[in-house]
């Protein structure tokens, strides 16, 4: 009894949610990826009321070149009831958001072990 206990507990979902800054076209992309991200990962419910929050990006997305590609640069933060978990900056190709997007979701996914 005690196991199926534990094995419940092991598999309930955080619920989390999802803040962003910014509302020009590449901020959005990042915004959409992270939560598709997050919404793909069985440790998450997003939307749901509670107070572990994942911010990101925290300020309007910033790009630049490197060669010819575009690299997207971006801030994190995660908390938990107001106390700061987690938070670091990310740098990827705009082709490949879903890449900064797994960032975020690893560093949560430490931060909710904590």
């Amino acid at each position: 009894m005690l196991s199926n206990i534990i094995a419940a507990a092991a598999v309930t979902a955080v619920p989390t949610q999802l803040w962003h800054v910014g509302d020009d076209g590449l901020s959005l992309k990042v915004s959409a990826s992270i939560e598709t991200t997050f919404k793909r990962d069985p440790v998450f419910t997003v939307g749901a009321q509670g107070d572990f929050i994942v911010s990101a990006p925290v300020t309007n997305v910033t790009f630049d070149r490197e060669g010819s590609r575009p690299l997207v640069f971006f801030s994190y933060e995660i908390s938990r009831a107001g106390m700061i978990l987690a938070d670091g900056d990310v740098r990827c190709s705009e082709q490949a958001l879903a890449d900064c997007a797994k960032v975020v979701v690893r560093a949560a996914r430490k931060a909710v072990s904590k």
